[in-house]
């Protein structure tokens, strides 16, 4: 855990000095604040705001409370931002502690480094209070998972309920934990006799600690608990989104559906290369050795227990969403929790290779060396918000505007205010969520202009996938936010 700090820290400051937020901030922060109310209250505003009673409040609770008991007057941006990153760490950890259960060192140091390395986790862990909570509370609920299915011990079942129940209140998506839990439950009761007698205690425990603590920390279910809950799934399930996204050049109706592929898509252009070659062999050869009968045991070995477990943690989510679809967009945001199962395929081979071929392993780790290093000079040279570095099938920065990329506009939405107020005082501007920045960043008090309106402003911010959704309006280009071929954003004096 040292390490990993250590290691991050230098991201933390980075966080700190150069704090970008999604437009999410602003609604989870009045969410928290309208539940706090509820609860000491009874007011019922949240009731009513937004569609956001569908989704948990315990995180966006969790944020306002501690910035209201802080001693100091905090930015609640920074409190939220911080607890996200730490939650990040958080995450990392319990990585690694799963993979020091299933494999030896140095395979078990492999999966927490690959996740660091990776991209789309680096870069939400900087802007993404959301998602990156619910990734590691999804991390800390499969180690306890694993250590249940381990020991049969009921103090690590009754964790894994709660923690579960945790997370399935950060995002609904929490249920899949339940489902996983199902089927590894189910196979172990048919493939072992004793856990078969115990199945009884352990679903009774395992019922009463994760629907006790889902609906003590979720308030709107508190006056119909099983009626509201099935609410929420369905809610949940279907495309409720009333907003557009961009996806290989084509603009996609969220309430429509976007394509079955996309998760699988944007899973191989952003995660590199070589750690993704490792990944699709780390999974063929975990369905090989849970294929395989050990002749030595009627029972499945403690590697088959775990390595079905973190297989379903990766199939099974993307399968039920290619089958039925989701409310995707922002390339991986709601799908990064399956980040970890795929890095945990990386110490897979390392493991398997230790006592077959040695220096097979030596190379496999060097190369998945140089994969972490090439990622890391490529965040601090190029990017820390940008989705993908050095995979063949991203393309470069010009294939950028192909692709939904608002974590990027948002980070340099900051440059373009700054220059703006430096090119002029007491401006009027347009652009999309630019009120929001504005607000944040701008000493100057410039006019906001409503988008419906924005050929009466002066100045006008967007980027090229906007563009692709609307019609910007005719003005010249006067500042251009790229890297490479790619231009990320841009401000342009309107035509009058």
């Amino acid at each position: 855990l040292k390490l990993i700090i250590v290691c991050l820290l230098p991201v933390y400051k980075l966080l700190i000095c150069a704090i970008v937020f999604f437009i999410d901030d602003i609604r989870q922060r009045t969410y928290g604040e309208l539940v706090l109310n509820y609860i000491n209250s009874g007011s019922r505003g949240f009731f009513s705001y937004y569609n956001l009673k569908y989704y948990g409040p315990l995180w966006e609770v969790a944020v306002q409370f501690l910035a209201s008991i802080l001693p100091f007057e905090a930015d609640i941006v920074k409190v939220r931002q911080t607890l996200g990153f730490s939650s990040a760490v958080l995450g990392v950890f319990y990585l690694y502690r799963i993979s020091d259960l299933i494999f030896s060192r140095p395979a078990s140091l492999v999966p927490p480094l690959v996740l660091m390395c990776m991209p789309q986790f680096f870069q939400n862990a900087l802007i993404n209070s959301k998602d990156i909570p619910f990734l590691s509370f999804f991390c800390v609920s499969m180690f306890y998972l694993n250590r249940f299915f381990i020991t049969e011990k009921v103090r690590y079942l009754l964790c894994f309920c709660i923690l579960a129940a945790v997370t399935t209140n950060i995002r609904i998506g929490g249920t899949f934990l339940l489902i996983i839990f199902s089927i590894q439950y189910l196979y172990l009761c048919l493939s072992n006799k004793s856990f078969l007698r115990k199945m009884p205690v352990f679903t009774l425990i395992a019922s009463v600690s994760y629907f006790f603590t889902l609906y003590a920390t979720y308030p709107w279910l508190w006056e119909d608990p099983l009626n509201r809950f099935i609410q929420v799934l369905e809610f949940n399930s279907q495309f409720n989104n009333g907003g557009a996204t961009l996806f290989q050049g084509s603009i996609f109706q969220l309430r429509e559906g976007v394509p079955r592929l996309y998760p699988w898509f944007h899973l191989g252009v952003s995660i590199p290369s070589i750690f993704l070659c490792f990944a699709v062999l780390g999974f063929i050869l975990a369905l090989v050795v849970n294929l395989l009968p050990d002749r030595s045991s009627t029972k499945p070995s403690v590697l088959q227990k775990l390595l079905l477990a973190n297989f379903l943690w990766f199939a099974l989510p993307l399968t039920l969403i290619t089958i039925k679809g989701a409310n995707l967009y922002n390339s991986l945001r709601q799908i990064l929790f399956v980040l970890p199962s795929i890095a945990l395929m990386l110490g897979f081979i390392i493991h398997f290779l230790k006592p077959r071929a040695s220096w097979l392993r030596r190379g496999a780790i060097g190369v998945i060396l140089s994969q972490c290093l090439i990622c890391i000079i490529s965040m601090m040279s190029l990017s820390p918000y940008y989705g993908a570095y050095f995979n063949v099938f991203a393309g470069d920065f010009s294939e950028v505007s192909k692709r939904e990329t608002i974590p990027i506009f948002q980070t340099y939405m900051k440059e373009a205010i700054i220059q703006l107020d430096k090119i002029d005082d007491g401006y009027s501007v347009s652009g999309p969520f630019v009120d929001v920045y504005l607000s944040r960043y701008s000493n100057e008090n410039p006019k906001y202009v409503p988008l419906n309106r924005r050929s009466e402003a002066q100045y006008y911010i967007s980027y090229p996938e906007y563009d692709l959704m609307t019609s910007p309006p005719q003005g010249e280009i006067i500042k251009e936010i790229s890297r490479g071929s790619g231009r990320l954003a841009y401000v342009m004096r309107v035509n009058k």
